[in-house]
């Protein structure tokens, strides 16, 4: 986009992100790859030299190109960036996968702040002269994939609307409460029959079991 020439905003939004992510990523190498902070300011400002040099050279590229009327670099750089997107937030889909459904250790705000920056940079394109193709599939992509990851907490929450409220009702957490349902789900061979108990019975097993350590704990002591 920043090829097109396309509003100022649009161009620098890319810029500021990039810079917030390798900042969080310097921060994890100090605080969880034992890199000390000059080693760890060094590998993030060298980083961004890079990207920031082959940025500036494929800019050169694309904006030559396309004032001669060439445009499949353009449109290279388009399918390219729409397939790191995509790459880039299916590992959230994974987790949800393995935690069916459940959403941890995402930031709701930055989710949030996430989706709104791709709708109005969606409608600046819109009121542009020329809209720009690649850049508004991009911006859709992102919203439906983040939305996908609300969707899919959101529905979480309802799946398991007993359990949270039993859990609440206990005063456990939902993880304590996801572990007892857990170990009171009998295993499934191949061989068996796939009857596994309703949830209304996993929560009265799980409300049974804690009333029976409570009688063993006050007779122990």
């Amino acid at each position: 986009m920043i090829g097109k020439e396309v509003n100022i905003p649009i161009q620098i939004q890319p810029q500021i992100f990039c810079a917030l992510c390798i900042t969080c990523w310097c921060q994890i190498l100090y605080y969880n790859h034992d890199y000390n902070l000059f080693k760890a300011i060094l590998v993030g400002v060298v980083t961004a030299a890079l990207m920031g040099g082959a940025e500036l050279l494929f800019v050169l590229v694309v904006r030559i190109a396309y004032h001669r009327g060439i445009e499949w670099p353009g449109f290279l750089f388009g399918v390219i960036a729409a397939i790191v997107l995509i790459l880039g937030l299916l590992p959230p889909y994974a987790e949800l996968w393995k935690r069916r459904g459940r959403v941890i250790g995402i930031s709701w705000f930055f989710l949030g702040a996430d989706m709104l920056g791709a709708v109005f940079s969606l409608v600046s394109l819109v009121v542009e002269k020329t809209f720009d193709i690649f850049g508004g599939t991009l911006y859709i992509l992102l919203f439906i994939m983040e939305a996908g990851i609300c969707c899919s907490h959101i529905i979480w929450r309802l799946r398991n609307w007993e359990l949270r409220k039993a859990a609440k009702a206990a005063g456990k957490s939902i993880d304590d409460m996801l572990e007892s349902q857990e170990r009171a789900t009998p295993p499934i061979t191949a061989n068996d029959e796939v009857d596994p108990p309703t949830l209304t019975i996993v929560v009265e097993q799980v409300k049974t079991a804690d009333l029976e350590a409570q009688r063993e704990n006050i007779q122990q002591s």
